[in-house]
């Protein structure tokens, strides 16, 4: 059209590029910030080598509950839905751990908390109204199979969890981001395991609320 004087239309084709070029740098500033929020919302994983390490320093940790252990989870206001198991996890020594006296590897009798077929529970957790939270879970990384559930606080979805060989002899701790919209002006909050249908949630031995 610049070169052949008798075209016209010259000004709406460059409204027209104008407007191309516009769309497209909200659409590259939205989907930036969209992977930036993804980004801050995927769980941090954390691979333990001794179940006797703590989950998360304790100077994050506003509450933790041990999952199985009957006190703790009382005072914590255990909610369970459907069946669950709380029977304590047996964790064997490797080949050349310490043996007793048969010969035999010492094991250790962990407490925890699985939801069977689809069931689900929760606890009360205490968090900070004015801060950023997460919250905080210990696995077992050998588990195999059938073990897909939701992280629920407050009845919001924040993540969704598969145990399937993750780690495998080793305990993995997973640290969700809570959204603020669920924390902000609280002091405390639901936190539940909700397994997927005909499907297990956990093992679960500790659950803490962490700030940053």
């Amino acid at each position: 059209m610049r070169q052949n004087p008798l075209l016209n239309g010259e000004g709406m084709a460059t409204a027209g590029l104008a407007i191309c070029y516009a769309f497209l740098a909200l659409a590259l500033i939205a989907g930036s910030a969209f992977g930036l929020v993804l980004l801050h919302f995927q769980p941090i994983v954390t691979v333990r080598v001794s179940p006797d390490l703590l989950p998360a320093p304790q100077s994050r940790v506003v509450d933790e509950v041990v999952a199985g252990q009957s006190s703790s989870e009382s005072a914590h206001g255990l909610m369970a839905r459907g069946q669950t198991d709380d029977r304590p996890f047996t964790l064997k020594g490797p080949p050349n751990a310490q043996v007793d006296a048969n010969g035999t590897p010492v094991t250790n009798s962990l407490p925890q908390r699985t939801a069977l077929r689809g069931g689900s529970f929760g606890y009360r957790m205490k968090i900070l109204p004015d801060l950023p939270m997460s919250v905080n879970c210990r696995y077992w990384g050998g588990e195999k199979g059938a073990r897909t559930f939701d992280i629920v606080v407050n009845d919001q979805i924040i993540a969704t969890q598969t145990l399937n060989s993750n780690a495998p002899g080793h305990f993995l701790d997973v640290e969700y981001r809570i959204p603020r919209s669920l924390t902000a002006g609280q002091d405390h909050v639901l936190v539940e395991f909700q397994a997927h249908k005909l499907l297990r949630a956990g093992e679960i031995f500790v659950c803490q609320t962490l700030k940053p």
